[in-house]
This record gives structure tokens, C-alpha cells and sequence, in this order.
């Protein structure tokens, strides 16, 4: 008898076949169900290599032993001619030749592809769909045409990054490579991505050159390349042109409702839209003087086009900018909701007036309605990565840091070389779970990448202050200074040293000179994410020194009701609040903050054996509010190690 007939007289062509029909069906059932209650994809990775690995056993087993009424039985041996087998040991053991290689090519395929059968089973998902588009060059006599040049590229960015299918590096991360000389493959490499979009744009007089074309970067092949020679005014027909066809180059799937959006023309005037890619160039740069330089020009913009969305919604986004960043007064918040919903009112489908309005409300603690809006900018634009960053804020603040850490690392990897917020709140997440060393690292990996922005630092001064490590804090403040200047922000910080320190006195001191406006000080320190505000401090140094603290602790407590009061759910607020209620010696509206801001995502323990808690800190209530926040953190542990992030 042959080898093949008795594999079929042991039927384990019939098993394999059964084998592949469950293992199929098991993998179709992954991939429905298990997005669906957010189990993560290593889990259903590693179900199907163990799928794959079983089928070379289960090929064996069939040909050891048979199944019948006897039950399981071990087979006979291989006949020849009738007679047993009595070949040399190599031809009676073929079938473990045969599994064994089986399995080896499987493990080999799977090294070699990371597929086995093209299914694929490891590795990031969505890497063969991803994408970068390198700053379009300049080629045009006129050097101001650089800012439409840099437009077109952020336009194509914005527009693929609507293609759900598609990973798209953020333009921020991409003007980097403005005039460089690397190769197309290392930068390929550096990016993390397969496909590179370069090209070049000309202005002659009212007409407008632009060429571009798709590299598949790892395999130095051109997949898509063309020309477009029109009038300026049909510039957005191009830019959708160009936009469809690359993510039909890619194979990624356009629907309707996506084509319509990367079909949206934003404005018929050209000259507002120049004017639009220069205000976003200098909202950009994050500083105060880009900020009021973006504003005008988003207002330039207005004059010329008054329905223009985008315009509104920059100008959202700079008012926003001026109550978080640069200490201007709660009424440009105000401004700042009205700016976006103009933006929404005229263009519905536009994700930047839900992103800039979800700004807005974070801004004034509303992180209900911050993540609503937040949540639908990403629903009109999947790829839009400061939205996608923002709710991860929003997770970060409500207690869910499992899932907030998902969507930073999904805005991180949209924007690679740019990651102050994301280092910054990364790093809080690892914080609150205990893991200090890898906070640090990602608080110092912030202001690394991003040195102009002050969030950076003060997010990284404040981790080393309350854990202990004293010492790193006065090369901190060297770095601040040098990139940042002087101001209040890091006198404050040098204030807390000495609180920090137990030097009340001159902390007091310290903090009264850089807090001089307290008493009208609306913001208490709007967004930071670690620890709590210098006013706090301010108050129970001034307690603690025997000095008058009253008026401020009152000013305090007036300030963080009214902002409660008028809809504001941030946790941290209520927390202090609670620590306020404490140092007066009202307990019991002490603890109901504190239990308050514990069932809204409160996660700070380490904040609550800070001196200013002591009056409470002894009643019962206080000590289950410290061990709800225990559990808490406990359930989020345990997500971060079966995804294996920290041990």
C-alpha cells in the first residue's frame, strides 16, 4: 500500500480538512466579535498561531490512532503487500518527516511574511496600508507659494486620513523632511510606514502644475504616479483626485459618505486659503506670538470669505489657546465655543469645528461634552490625530487609562516626532499605575521632541517633586529656562521645590510673588494632568506658616464651585475642592468632594497623603475613598499586563 493511500485509509486527509473548516470559522468569529467587546488583538493574534500549530498535531494524531466504536485505538501499522512494514526506521517514520516539515514551513512562512496562508497573524495591523506625504516642493518663482505648497500637503494628509483603512502620518511629523536628502526608504523606515506620497507644485500666473507619485518604500517600486496642469481654481478638484486615487492605489475601501468629505470644497477664494495655511503654520508653532499672529490671519481669511469653516474653527482652536497656554481670561472660551459652532453651523461634516469645540469645553473642565464632540471629529476623520490624542484625554480623565493609552499610542503613532501631549499624558497614565520609570521616560521624550513647549516640562518638573527625586528638578529648570525664558509658570515650579521640601516658609514666599493675581485667577491650572494646582499649595503654605489665608482659601473654594456649578465634571477640581473643604476644617463637605471626585475618575492616591488632607485623614470615609481608588487602579493594572505593557 502507498504512503498516500493509507494517509487516506487513516483518514487524515478527512481531519486536516475538518481541522481547516473549524480553525476557519474560529478566525472569522475573531475578527467579528472580539472588536466588538474590545479584546485586545494579541489576544486573537495568539489564538490563531495556536490554531496553526495545532494542525501539524492534529495531522499526527490522526495517523497514530484511530477513532471508532472502540474509542480510541492506537492504528496499525503500515502494510506493504500484505505483509507489516519492516523498512528502515527512516521509511516507517515518513508521516513524521512529512508533519514536522509541514510545520516547519509554517513557522518559516510565518517569519518570512508574517502570514501563514496570507493570514495575518502578528505585527502591528494596518502597516501595509500605511502612508506618509512628504512637504510637496516649491518649484514656483514666487517663495510665498510655499504656504500652498505646504497647504496642498496638508490637504492630501487631512484627506486620506478620512479613508478609515488607511494610517497617515500627521503633517506635523512630516514637514521635518522638508528639503531633506535622505532616502525615501529611511525615511520610509523612520515613520514606520510602506507607501511615500512626494511631489511638486508650480505656480504660472493662474494656473498650477502639480506631480506627484506613490512609492512602495520597503520594495523602491512605483505604484501610482501623475500630473495635473489646471486652472488655481479647481485646486480642491485636484487635491480629491489625487486623494482617491492613492487610496485606491492602496487597496483601501472608499465609501460614499468618505468620498463626499475628501470632495468638500472648503472656500472658491483662493487668497483666504493661502491665508488659512499660514495661520495654521503659526497655531502650530504653540507660542503666544504665533498664536495672536494665527489669529489675525484666520481673521484676513473671514474677511475675504465670510462662510469659510475651517477659518472659524482655526480661530476656535487660537481662542481656546489663549485661556489654556497664555493666561487670558475665561471669556475667550466663550469666544472660542461661539468660533466653533459658526464652523458647525456652516459645514456640519467638518471635523475640525468638533474637534476645536471639544478643546473648548476641556478647557473649562467639561469633559462630558468635550469627548461627545471630541468622539465625532474622529467619526468624520478616523486618522485625525489631535483628536484622537484629545480622546485619549478625555478616557485618561474619567478613570479608563487602559483605554486612554490606546488612543494616545494610536495618535503617537499618526505623529511620530511631535508627541508632547502624548508623552505627557502617557507618562501620567504610568504614574498613577506605579511605574515611575517608564513615566519618566515619557515625560522626558516629551519636551525632548517638543523643547518650545512648556507643558513638557512642567508635566516632568512636577512627576520628580512628588516622587521624591529632588535632585533632576534644577537641571529641569535649566532646560525650561533655556527654551522657555522666565516666567511665572517656573517660579511657581521653584516654588513647590520648597513645599516640596518642607520649606514653608520660603515656598510661600515664592508662590505669593508668582501668584500675585490669585484672587482673580479663574483658571487654577485648567489643564495639567499630575498633581495639583500651585494656588493650592500657595494657600496651605501660607496655612502652615501662621500666616493670613483666608480670603484666598475662600477666593479658591468660590472659584472652584462656580466652575462645578456652571457644568465643569473635571476630577481634579473636586479633589481640591476637597483638600480646601480640609484645611478650613469642614470635614464632612471635605469627604463628599473627595467621594465625588473618586466616582468621576479621581485615580491620584499618592495626592491624597499630601499634609493638606490631614484633618480627614483619620475618618473612615476618607480611607475608602484611598482604597476605591486602590481597586481601580488594580483593574487597570491588570489590562496593561495581559497586553503585556508592564509586568
Amino acid at each position: 500500500m502507498s504512503f498516500f493511500s493509507e494517509l487516506k485509509k487513516r483518514k487524515v486527509y478527512r481531519t486536516a480538512a475538518a481541522y481547516a473548516v473549524v480553525a476557519f470559522v474560529i478566525m472569522q468569529i475573531i475578527e467579528i466579535i472580539f472588536p466588538m467587546f474590545g479584546i485586545p488583538d494579541w489576544a486573537g493574534r495568539m489564538i490563531i498561531i495556536l490554531l496553526f500549530l495545532g494542525l501539524p498535531i492534529t495531522i499526527v494524531f490522526s495517523w497514530m490512532y484511530d477513532v471508532g466504536e472502540e474509542g480510541v485505538t492506537r492504528a496499525k501499522p503500515m502494510m506493504v503487500g500484505g505483509e507489516a512494514d519492516t523498512r528502515s526506521l527512516f521509511a516507517r517514520k515518513r508521516s513524521w518527516f512529512f508533519t514536522a516539515g509541514l510545520a516547519m514551513a509554517l513557522i518559516l512562512g510565518y517569519q518570512s511574511s508574517g502570514t501563514i496562508f496570507g493570514y495575518k497573524i502578528g505585527g502591528p495591523t494596518g502597516d501595509d496600508k500605511s502612508i506618509a506625504v512628504l512637504p510637496f516642493d516649491n518649484f514656483s518663482k514666487d517663495k510665498d507659494d510655499k504656504y500652498l505648497s505646504d497647504g496642498i500637503t496638508e490637504d492630501i494628509t487631512m484627506n486620506l486620513a478620512k479613508v478609515k483603512a488607511l494610517t497617515v502620518i500627521s503633517r506635523t511629523s512630516v514637514m521635518g523632511y522638508k528639503g531633506s536628502k535622505k532616502k525615501i526608504k529611511d525615511i520610509a523606515k523612520e515613520l514606520g510606514v510602506k507607501y511615500i506620497l512626494e511631489g511638486s507644485v508650480r505656480m504660472i500666473g493662474d494656473r498650477v502644475r502639480i506631480v506627484g507619485q506613490l512609492i512602495d518604500a520597503p520594495n523602491d517600486k512605483h505604484i501610482w504616479a501623475n500630473s495635473y496642469d489646471r486652472d488655481l481654481e479647481d485646486l480642491f478638484d485636484i487635491q480629491a483626485d489625487v486623494s482617491k486615487e492613492i487610496a485606491n492605489a492602496m487597496e483601501a475601501e472608499l465609501t460614499d459618505k468618505t468620498v463626499a468629505n475628501i470632495e468638500m470644497v472648503p472656500t472658491d477664494n483662493m487668497e483666504a486659503y493661502i491665508l488659512l495655511q499660514r495661520a495654521r503654520t503659526y497655531y502650530g508653532m504653540y507660542t503666544e506670538d504665533g498664536t495672536e499672529t494665527a489669529i489675525q490671519l484666520f481673521k484676513d481669511a473671514l474677511a475675504m470669505d465670510p462662510n469659510y469653516a475651517e477659518a472659524y474653527a482655526g480661530l476656535s482652536d487660537s481662542y481656546a489657546q489663549r485661556f489654556i497656554r497664555f493666561g487670558y481670561g475665561l471669556e475667550w472660551v466663550d469666544s472660542s465655543l461661539a468660533a466653533a459652532d459658526k464652523s458647525i453651523e456652516i459645514n456640519p461634516n467638518l471635523a475640525d469645528g468638533y474637534k476645536a469645540k471639544g478643546l473648548a469645553y476641556m478647557a473649562i473642565g467639561n469633559y462630558q461634552k468635550a469627548g461627545s464632540n471630541t468622539y465625532r471629529a474622529i467619526e468624520i476623520n478616523p486618522g485625525y490625530h489631535m483628536a484622537i490624542a484629545n480622546y485619549g484625554i478625555y478616557n485618561s480623565v474619567f478613570g479608563n487609562l487602559f483605554e486612554a493609552h490606546e488612543e494616545l499610542m494610536k495618535s503617537k503613532r499618526l505623529n511620530p516626532t511631535s508627541t508632547s501631549t502624548e508623552g505627557v499624558q502617557i507618562g501620567f497614565l504610568y504614574y498613577l499605575l506605579g511605574e515611575n520609570d517608564i513615566a519618566r521616560e515619557n515625560l522626558l521624550e516629551a519636551h525632548t521632541l517638543s523643547p518650545n513647549v512648556k507643558n513638557g516640562y512642567i508635566s516632568h518638573i512636577k512627576h520628580e517633586l512628588v516622587t521624591g527625586n529632588y535632585e533632576n528638578v534644577d537641571a529641569l529648570f535649566k532646560k525650561y529656562e533655556q527654551y522657555i525664558g522666565q516666567d511665572n509658570s517656573i517660579t511657581s515650579m521653584k516654588g513647590m521645590k520648597e513645599f516640596y521640601n518642607g520649606n514653608y516658609d520660603k515656598s510661600g514666599k515664592i508662590l505669593s510673588a508668582s501668584l500675585k493675581n490669585l484672587v482673580s485667577n479663574i483658571k487654577w491650572g485648567s489643564m495639567e494632568t499630575l498633581d495639583f494646582a500651585p494656588e493650592l499649595y500657595h494657600i496651605y503654605a501660607l496655612h502652615k506658616m501662621g500666616e493670613p489665608y483666608q480670603k484666598l482659601l475662600n477666593n479658591g473654594i468660590k472659584t472652584q464651585k462656580d466652575k462645578i456649578d456652571n457644568g465643569a465634571d473635571y476630577n481634579r477640581w473636586m479633589a481640591e475642592l476637597s483638600a480646601l473643604y480640609a484645611i478650613k476644617g469642614e470635614t464632612e463637605t471635605a469627604i463628599k468632594w473627595l467621594e465625588k471626585a473618586v466616582k468621576y475618575g479621581y485615580r491620584d492616591g499618592s495626592a491624597l497623603e499630601l499634609g493638606m488632607f490631614d484633618n480627614i485623614r483619620n475618618h473612615d470615609r476618607f480611607k475608602m475613598a484611598q482604597r476605591e481608588i486602590d481597586l481601580y487602579i488594580q483593574e487597570e493594572r491588570i489590562k496593561f499586563i495581559r497586553a503585556g505593557l508592564i509586568d
